[in-house]
């Protein structure tokens, strides 16, 4: 599988979960009617290294805002716009573990993830987190960092995780 488009125009019902996990191949997900309600995305292991610009169209568009639970782990990812998850305002669930991940060029880049209630930055290169990281994460309740490089925690990082219950640090 190397390309996906859905147009509502042609589907009666669309399913409220996408699994394209374990596709190695994927080059194209787009999804460019906002009427579709997406609300569980699952890329994991599907070797993706960067986001095109149509990659994750929905994220773009009204309709990430559909959006509660994101799987993009065991990819090639080395860095993450904030714009693309922009729009992902009501995202619960978020995965980026397995990844590429070595630092955060944007420190804004979860503030617009008000709703995020777990988040998965495990088995990543992360050394150095940027204070201001998770700085809009108030509702976050498990932040799982394990497994990195992690060398640097900036004063009041986890200042604003008034609901944290699991922290996870561990080699």
């Amino acid at each position: 599988l190397e390309e996906v488009k859905l147009s509502h125009k042609n589907l009666i019902m669309m399913s409220r979960y996408v699994d394209i996990s374990f596709n190695p191949r994927l080059e194209l997900f787009e999804v460019p009617d906002t009427s579709l309600n997406i609300m569980f995305a699952d890329f994991n292991h599907a070797q993706l290294e960067h986001l095109s610009e149509t990659l994750f169209t929905p994220l773009e568009s009204n309709l990430g805002s559909l959006l509660l639970n994101l799987d993009l782990s065991g990819n090639k990812f080395s860095d993450f716009s904030a714009k693309f998850f922009s729009k992902a305002v009501n995202l619960a669930k978020l995965n980026l573990s397995q990844n590429r991940l070595s630092k955060f060029t944007d420190p804004t880049l979860f503030h617009n993830l008000k709703k995020l209630v777990k988040l998965d930055l495990s088995q990543n290169q992360l050394e150095v987190l940027p204070g201001a990281i998770f700085a809009k994460q108030a509702f976050l309740v498990h932040l799982n960092l394990s497994a990195n490089k992690i060398r640097q925690v900036q004063p009041g990082l986890f200042s604003n995780l008034s609901s944290l219950i699991e922290l996870d640090l561990s080699e």
